[in-house]
């Protein structure tokens, strides 16, 4: 009732008589239920399946801004939704996205692609979401929050292709905003954005070693943020990940799998488990060893973080 009343109120053809919308429904729901979700029927049920969708299709026809926005925030925490992450001028002191192809997966370019993204078109589009009940402004957080279902059904009702593209996509948000962050409660306040994307990217990720370099040192740079602030038990999923993929894409002696394995030391240590941590980096200083030879600085560094 809360997505439908908004919907009714804001479409002209309604506002006298709300019964053309039920075989507009009706049919969305025939669609929503022989393609989407259906897994999750358990969780959604028909009626909001199809409601959700019917109220995305409106935003769609009023906004191809908000429609994408809403899709990106699926691969974002839920809650605290704050409007710094979308600063455009902090993104332009980040990283780049790659060696060419920024248009792909760059955010700005997936939220408008035919124009100049700005703070305005940005707060447009959720004003759009609002409007129909799909985020709500919480002046206690200073920013906005999803229901929880609502949340998941915007990543669930996407194919593979687009849930991997789209959280791509997220992360390289999240770490161009990295470097914008100005204290630890600025720091903390990205922690479950991150941890919430890296939910989503872990099963999407696949081994294409091009993209993948990239994305491994994206996911690298959160671990960095989560080292700092000694967050240990979410730094830990998400090195223990990097080790395995880096693995799959550099191989068993690269220096940079030696490095992912010298970091998951560095964790087990954090964590206190120092009899894993040591043997961790045994690994690591054999490998460096091998690959680099005895006096190179990575094995000096390894060779110090054994003695630590």
């Amino acid at each position: 009732i809360t997505l439908a009343g908004p919907y009714a109120a804001l479409t002209p053809s309604l506002r006298d008589d709300v019964r053309p919308a039920l075989p507009e429904y009706r049919a969305l729901r025939k669609d929503v239920l022989r393609v989407k979700a259906e897994k999750q029927m358990h969780r959604y049920g028909e009626s909001v399946l199809s409601t959700w969708e019917t109220s995305f299709a409106a935003v769609a026809r009023q906004s191809a801004v908000a429609a994408r926005l809403l899709s990106l925030l699926a691969f974002l925490n839920f809650d605290d939704i704050f409007p710094g992450l979308f600063d455009r001028q902090a993104h332009a002191r980040g990283p780049p996205l790659d060696n060419g192809n920024e248009s792909d997966r760059h955010w700005q370019s997936y939220l408008s692609p035919n124009a100049l993204m700005d703070r305005y078109t940005v707060e447009s589009a959720f004003t759009v979401l609002q409007t129909y009940s799909l985020v709500q402004w919480r002046e206690d957080q200073g920013g906005y929050v999803m229901h929880k279902l609502v949340h998941a059904w915007g990543s669930e009702r996407l194919d593979e292709d687009e849930r991997r593209q789209i959280s791509v996509i997220a992360l390289q948000l999240l770490v161009q905003v990295l470097p914008t962050l100005k204290g630890v409660i600025d720091k903390v306040r990205i922690v479950p954005h991150a941890m919430a994307n890296f939910g989503i990217l872990s099963v999407a990720f696949h081994t294409d070693p091009f993209n993948e370099t990239i994305i491994l040192d994206w996911i690298a740079r959160i671990g960095d943020l989560l080292h700092g602030l000694c967050r240990w038990s979410e730094l830990y999923e998400i090195q223990r990940f990097h080790l395995v993929k880096a693995r799959e894409v550099f191989g068993a002696e690269h220096p940079s799998t030696l490095t992912s394995i010298s970091n998951l030391a560095l964790v087990l240590e954090g964590q206190g488990k120092y009899e894993a941590a040591e043997e961790m980096s045994r690994r690591a200083l054999a490998g460096y060893e091998k690959v680099l030879g005895v006096e190179h600085p990575f094995t000096l560094i390894s060779v110090n973080n054994l003695a630590s």
